[in-house]
């Protein structure tokens, strides 16, 4: 009967039939605008895959390396600082925020 096959259904299901209402529920997707909020300026940024030359960091700061030279930029203030700068010979090849 169908009554015997929707309980045997139930039994074969690996979540009990109680639960499986708070399941289906799923929160809306995140609308992703395709106009960007800021766009920043960055000359000299070396187009090489094996380079990691951004980092955004817990503090909410951007570290950018720009041929020899990095650089921090602020989203709050808008405001960029030179970190430091590498002698002349070398490039920058990676920057990353410490975990601490």
């Amino acid at each position: 009967s169908e009554a015997e096959f929707l309980n045997e259904a139930r039994e074969l299901h690996p979540v009990p039939y109680s639960r499986r209402k708070s399941l289906s529920y799923a929160e809306p997707l995140r609308k992703i605008s395709r106009s960007p909020a800021k766009v920043l300026d960055a000359p000299n940024l070396l187009d090489d895959f094996y380079l990691n030359l951004v980092d955004w960091g817990a503090g909410n700061v951007l570290a950018v390396g720009l041929a020899k030279t990095v650089y921090l930029w602020c989203p709050m203030t808008g405001a960029v600082t030179q970190l430091c700068e590498v002698p002349e010979d070398d490039l920058v090849a990676s920057v990353a925020w410490n975990q601490d």
